[in-house]
This record gives C-alpha cells, sequence and structure tokens, in this order.
C-alpha cells in the first residue's frame, strides 16, 4: 500500500490540476496537456472516441473519466460527450464488473489481472463497436485509461485493441524525470516507458497484447 499510494496521488492530481498548469514544452507537457494529434490520425481516432460510459460511482472513476474526456479532447481537437449507456459506434467503457453492469455482463477474464491490472479490448455492446477499459478495481481502471491516452500520443492503431498488463507484485514504484527508477533483487524485473512521460518501474510486471500492437 505504501508504494501504491503515492502513484495514485499522483495520477488523481495530473487529472485535476493539469488542465490550470502551465508547464514547458518538455515531455511532461506532451503527457499532461494533450497536444492534438496530425489531422491523418485524428480522422482515424475520432470515430473510436465518440462518448464516454461509466466513469462514476467513485472518486477514482471520475478522475479516470475526466483525464479521458480532457485527454481525447485535447488529441482529437473536439469534446467527448459522456452517456449512461452505449448508444453509438465509438463508444469507451470504462469500469469494473462492480461498477458496471455492462462491464459485468461481458464476463471477461480479470481475475489473473490482480488488484491494479487492468485491461483494453475492441467489443461490440448492444450491436455498436466500443473500446472497453476494465479491471477488478478502480485504480487498474485508472491506469487503463492512462494507457490508452498514450496508445494514441504514441499514434498507435485502436480499432482492434486487445491488451492487458498486470503487475506480478502489486507495486509501482515512481522514478525521476530524467531516468527510471529500479529496483533490485534476484526476482525483480525493470520495464521503462520512454522518457517523453513521467516514468516508473514496475516489478514483476506482465505484459499481454495481440501481436502487432
Amino acid at each position: 500500500m505504501m508504494f501504491r499510494l503515492p502513484l495514485l496521488a499522483l495520477l488523481l492530481l495530473a487529472a485535476l490540476i493539469a488542465p490550470t498548469r502551465a508547464s514547458a514544452e518538455d515531455g511532461y507537457d506532451l503527457w499532461l496537456r494533450y497536444r492534438p494529434v496530425e489531422a491523418a490520425w485524428q480522422s482515424r481516432y475520432a470515430p473510436a472516441a465518440t462518448e464516454l460510459v461509466g466513469a462514476s460511482g467513485s472518486a477514482t472513476l471520475e478522475a479516470a473519466g475526466a483525464e479521458l474526456q480532457r485527454g481525447l479532447s485535447g488529441l482529437h481537437g473536439q469534446p467527448l460527450p459522456t452517456a449512461v449507456g452505449v448508444t453509438r459506434d465509438g463508444a469507451i467503457l470504462i469500469g469494473t464488473p462492480r461498477s458496471s453492469p455492462l462491464v459485468a455482463g461481458l464476463n471477461l477474464p480479470l481475475e489473473r489481472l490482480g488488484a491494479e491490472g487492468y485491461l483494453i479490448r475492441s467489443v461490440r455492446i448492444g450491436g455498436h463497436s466500443a473500446t472497453l477499459i476494465a479491471a477488478n478495481s478502480d485504480v487498474g481502471a485508472l491506469y487503463g485509461a492512462f494507457r490508452l491516452l498514450r496508445l494514441i500520443q504514441t499514434r498507435q492503431p485502436i480499432d482492434r485493441l486487445d491488451l492487458s498488463d498486470a503487475p506480478a507484485v502489486e507495486r509501482r514504484v515512481p522514478s525521476s524525470r530524467s531516468g527510471s527508477a529500479c529496483v533490485g533483487g534476484p526476482t525483480s524485473s525493470t520495464r521503462s516507458v520512454p522518457s517523453s512521460g513521467p516514468t516508473w518501474s514496475t516489478v514483476g510486471w506482465r505484459s499481454t497484447a495481440r501481436p502487432g500492437w
């Protein structure tokens, strides 16, 4: 718990204060301010982000939803409306089986993800194409929201997603802006996020994704 709280606080703080923060044009600017993608990429991403569903029920889920709205609006150049259900193609559904009946009804393989893991998958709900961000906990859903935004920031396709991340040990350690923290020990492994944004190391982190993503 001592290791999880600082990162959760960082993400929540970023979601709350980033809209009013004046920062230098560096990697943190890219991560927090969500500069628009090129027109060609906007035409690809916009149909996959038409409405946001499920971002309510807790402060953490609301923060995740607020960050998705702010991030996608900035990256795509158009607002992302909210909805109580999936009503059109391109919906983004976020939540846990406990917070969302829609997520619970999909019978997802979430057990292996642990408390902080998440799943991002392209699905069909009610006849509509949608992007699902699902987790066992609200914190996991928050991490998934940032992962989806990161995919767009790095110009990755998001129309056929099927990926999941799960910590073997539920501990994430924030790193400095200048580099990545390393966690030692015979059973530890370190995966570093590129320095274009905040970096953190994960201990025993497992990632699975469809080939090509």
